[in-house]
């Protein structure tokens, strides 16, 4: 039976310094452990909502609950939220805030009082992982923007936590570190970690996802299988967001006799195999 680490209820927030709703009830579940997509066009809500998830934003309305408790927003239970809920800007600049490499991937274990020896033992690991070590003195400001998304990444994964929230986790990056990204989410799944990710790239959404969160208006209208959105909600739906390639290629072979219903691919590679 399926375990809900994320449990959304009717869920509203409003936009900073505004009446104006950002999120207009959304509800939803998150399945712990699994790779979910969250997809809708740009100020559809989902920024908002990872915000949410983090503390950053307070809902005004609905039921929040993370790892099975209510969020609250006392200074303690924020402290233990921002430890178990790791989020990962799209703009890195609004993440960075330490002088040195070294010292902001170390702020985080150390605001929790963990030992200096540990906390360094951990954040060697975590640079070593990234292939950043050679940073590690350089300062902040002075990071390229792939630098600096990955140092930001760093921030999240050494502290451990039980999600890892990525809001575009491909902006910034040139091809190697969007590669060595997807490693690291993929060992970072393979671990049992619940992956949640905003993304405009439908492919990549189908390929990497399990599950896809739908959001338009600051509503959620799917929440489910990856392919069951792509393969029987999203034709029935006017979306506006792009069909994936593989989709359309899909109903290609499909017209020409060449699969049959059953066959929903994931990715081109699977296409490839039928056209051998």
């Amino acid at each position: 039976m399926d375990k809900y680490i994320i449990e959304a209820a009717d869920v509203m927030a409003a936009y900073e310094d505004s009446k104006e709703l950002a999120l207009k009830g959304i509800s939803l579940t998150v399945r712990e452990g699994k790779r979910t997509a969250f997809i809708g066009r740009n100020g559809a809500g989902k920024s908002t909502f990872f915000l949410c998830l983090n503390g950053i934003q307070r809902i005004c309305g609905g039921s929040l609950k993370i790892l099975g408790k209510e969020i609250s927003y006392d200074k303690k239970s924020l402290l233990n939220l921002r430890k178990n809920v790791g989020l990962v800007f799209q703009d890195p600049d609004k993440q960075l805030f330490m002088a040195s490499v070294r010292q902001e991937i170390s702020f985080g274990p150390m605001n929790l009082g963990i030992l200096e020896k540990e906390v360094a033992t951990k954040v060697d690991t975590i640079m070593d992982k990234l292939e950043i070590t050679h940073l590690k003195n350089k300062p902040t400001h002075a990071l390229s923007g792939g630098q600096k998304k990955q140092v930001t990444i760093a921030d999240v994964l050494v502290m451990e936590p039980r999600i890892i929230i990525m809001d575009e986790p491909q902006a910034y990056l040139d091809g190697y570190y969007e590669g060595k990204v997807l490693e690291l989410m993929n060992m970072m799944s393979g671990a049992g970690i619940t992956i949640l990710l905003a993304t405009h790239d439908m492919d990549f959404a189908l390929a990497w996802a399990e599950d896809v969160i739908y959001i338009e208006d600051g509503m959620c209208l799917f929440c489910g299988d990856a392919q069951e959105f792509f393969y029987s909600y999203m034709p029935e739906m006017d979306l506006k967001v792009k069909r994936p390639h593989v989709v359309t290629l899909r109903d290609i072979l499909l017209k020409k006799g060449m699969v049959d219903e059953t066959f929903m691919p994931k990715n081109m590679e699977e296409i490839s195999e039928v056209l051998k």
